[in-house]
């Protein structure tokens, strides 16, 4: 029996804190009216403007935001994007499958990367990162193929 699994196709370029990058393919999640009533107003409004923006810039954002709630947030895993104002980006696959992402990296600089699989339901990584890379986007050497 084939196995099936639903999952929001960024399913995780988590590195994006790190190289102001974007999976631009498949269609990933995006801020929305969920993230603002988690992560305040002024969280979703700064990703709504640029998305390739990093964590630690929407954690400043959030500093003293009377609106933010960490913990219904939960900033470190999609960058706060809920998956209730993602419900058309998801996706399914069968296991073994090879999903091709595209990612724009506008500002290179060293740092980690991961692509994980994400349970919709409880918005929550399952297992371990599918691939992972502890140099990303560094300008001192080209950024990987796969």
């Amino acid at each position: 029996m084939q196995r099936f699994t639903s999952l929001v196709a960024l399913a995780g370029i988590l590195s994006v804190a790190h190289g102001h990058g974007f999976v631009t393919s498949p269609t990933v999640r995006m801020p929305g009216s969920a993230m603002q009533a988690a992560c305040g107003e002024q969280v979703k409004i700064n990703q709504k403007s640029d998305n390739y923006g990093n964590v630690q810039g929407e954690l400043q954002v959030a500093n003293g935001q009377s609106d933010y709630d960490a913990i219904e947030c939960d900033i470190w895993l999609c960058k706060g994007y809920k998956f209730a104002d993602n419900k058309d980006n998801v996706y399914s696959y069968s296991a073994g499958e090879t999903v091709d992402f595209t990612v724009d990296i506008r500002a290179p600089h060293t740092g980690s990367a991961n692509v994980s699989v994400v349970d919709t339901a409880s918005n929550s990584v399952i297992g371990q990162p599918l691939i992972s890379w502890d140099v990303y986007a560094s300008v001192s050497s080209t950024l990987p193929v796969n």
